[in-house]
C-alpha cells in the first residue's frame, strides 16, 4: 500500500475544508454559483469609457495665429500692396483663419482634410491674406484622443492639443492651441495659433 506524503495530506485538507467552507457559505443555495463573477456598476463605467468620443464629420472652426519672422522672409509671404509698411529686423503678422473640416476616426486616431481662408494684417496697413503660408486644402494627421483631450498635427511642422466637448459619447465642439515650426533658414520664425475653436457643422 501507498502511503501518502505530507505535501498530499495537506492538499487534500486543503481541498476538504475548501468544499466544506463552500457548502456552509450559503445554507440555502440549490447549487453551486457561477464561476463567472458579476460585472460591478463600477466596472461598468470604466468600460464604457474607454470607447473615446466620436469626433468624426463636418467640422466648422477658427482660430488665431501669430507669426513672427525676420522681415526680409516676410516680404516673401505678404502682397506688394503691404510692402511699404514691413520695418524693422523682425515682423509680426497677425491673422484671423477660418475653414471647414472633414474627419475620419478609427478608435483613438482621426485624421482628416479641411480647407482654409486668412484674414492678416501688420501693426499697419490694409488686412490681407496670405496665401503662401496658408495652403488650402490641408492635412489633418496623427490626431489621437485620450479622454477628453486630444492632440493632433496640421502640415508638416504644427503641433496642436486641446480638449474636447462631449454630449452623449459625441465631441460637439474642441478648443485647442499650438504652435508651428516654420521651415525658414533663419530665426526667429514662430508661429503660435491660439483659441482654435470647432464646431459640428
Amino acid at each position: 500500500m501507498r502511503i501518502p506524503t505530507i505535501p498530499t495530506l495537506i492538499a487534500g485538507a486543503a481541498l476538504g475544508a475548501a468544499v466544506v467552507l463552500g457548502a456552509c457559505s450559503d445554507p440555502e443555495s440549490d447549487g453551486p454559483e457561477s464561476l463567472t463573477a458579476p460585472v460591478s456598476p463600477t466596472a461598468a463605467v470604466v468600460a464604457a469609457s474607454v470607447t473615446p468620443p466620436d469626433v468624426s464629420g463636418d467640422w466648422v472652426w477658427s482660430h488665431h495665429t501669430i507669426f513672427v519672422i525676420p522681415t526680409p522672409v516676410a516680404a516673401t509671404v505678404v502682397p506688394e500692396t503691404v510692402h511699404e509698411y514691413l520695418s524693422g529686423p523682425v515682423t509680426q503678422i497677425e491673422c484671423d483663419v477660418s475653414g471647414a473640416m472633414d474627419l475620419l476616426q478609427d478608435g483613438v486616431e482621426f485624421s482628416g482634410t479641411s480647407t482654409q481662408v486668412s484674414d492678416c494684417a501688420l501693426k499697419t496697413g490694409p488686412r490681407f491674406a496670405m496665401p503662401f503660408v496658408y495652403q488650402s486644402p490641408f492635412e489633418v494627421s496623427n490626431g489621437a484622443i485620450t479622454g477628453r483631450s486630444f492632440t493632433f498635427n496640421v502640415g508638416a511642422g504644427c503641433l496642436n492639443r486641446g480638449t474636447l466637448e462631449v454630449t452623449d459619447g459625441v465631441a460637439t465642439r474642441w478648443r485647442a492651441s499650438g504652435a508651428c515650426e516654420i521651415p525658414l533658414p533663419v530665426q526667429p520664425a514662430v508661429a503660435n495659433t491660439v483659441a482654435w475653436i470647432a464646431e459640428r457643422q
